[in-house]
């Protein structure tokens, strides 16, 4: 699967006014600055998107990641601690891993990541964790199953 297939699954389901907020952060790794792209064409302010960290200090509205799987827990928990409008594609095996820490389980971490929306891409183990604080309180779920192109 693509990161342009991956990143319109997610697209396609944020809700509208995420498409006219001021300022965007995009973290894809490797892909940071393809995924800028495709979410410039998508929104409609036409200023800059920021290409910096996740859990960068900088301003933003409404940050988009991927971010690595073996420090994904610690971002996504961090982002969530800090009430951040977020979207983060992340493996589905590793979400019951966010809200733990050293000290055991953050239980402010797993209610917060109980009440994100999210979209599991399950023929690639993957999941877009949504979380919207200041958005309605609807937690949705979805589910798709993306046929691998035959190669």
């Amino acid at each position: 699967m693509t990161l342009p297939v991956k990143l319109a699954a997610l697209l396609d389901h944020l809700p509208e006014y995420l498409q006219n907020v001021r300022t965007v952060r995009v973290h894809t790794n490797k892909d940071t600055a393809e995924a800028a792209r495709i979410v410039q064409r998508w929104r409609t302010p036409m200023n800059p998107i920021s290409q910096s960290q996740l859990t960068a200090s900088a301003k933003a509205d409404f940050i988009i990641g991927t971010p690595y799987a073996d420090r994904g827990t610690l971002k996504i928990s961090q982002l969530l601690k800090e009430d951040r409008d977020v979207a983060c594609l992340h493996p589905t095996s590793l979400i019951n891993q966010i809200p733990v820490e050293n000290s055991g389980i953050n239980k402010e971490v797993a209610e917060k990541l109980r009440k994100t929306r999210k979209i599991v891409l399950s023929n690639y183990n993957l999941t877009c964790i949504i979380n919207l604080p200041d958005g309605d309180d609807v937690t949705e779920n979805m589910i798709f199953l993306i046929p691998s192109p035959l190669v």
